[in-house]
């Protein structure tokens, strides 16, 4: 699965550090941007968790990013089967 967006992209430089909490691009104090928090972090986290990996890729700045997330296909095909109606509706008996 990916995600692309065509938003403020990603330089190169920081493209290691991208899933690193609190990490900033810029940490100038003129910055126009906050840090990236935990999302990122906890995200890469989860996915591991599950034997699984995320990257993200971006050409640099004003580029926009892609963000790929791979799951083992015994994962992937257990969240495909409890995403269905019926798994909805047998959850619910």
């Amino acid at each position: 699965m990916s995600v692309s967006d065509n938003g403020r992209g990603i330089s190169p430089q920081f493209l290691p550090y991208v899933f690193d909490r609190f990490r900033q691009q810029d940490a100038s104090p003129t910055r126009e941007c906050s840090g990236l928090g935990l999302g990122l972090s906890i995200a890469k986290h989860l996915v591991e968790l599950h034997g699984g990996t995320i990257e993200a890729f971006s050409s640099g700045p004003d580029q926009g990013a892609t963000f790929v997330l791979v799951l083992p296909d015994n994962i992937a095909s257990r969240a495909a089967d409890t995403d269905g109606p019926d798994a909805r509706r047998a959850a619910s008996v």
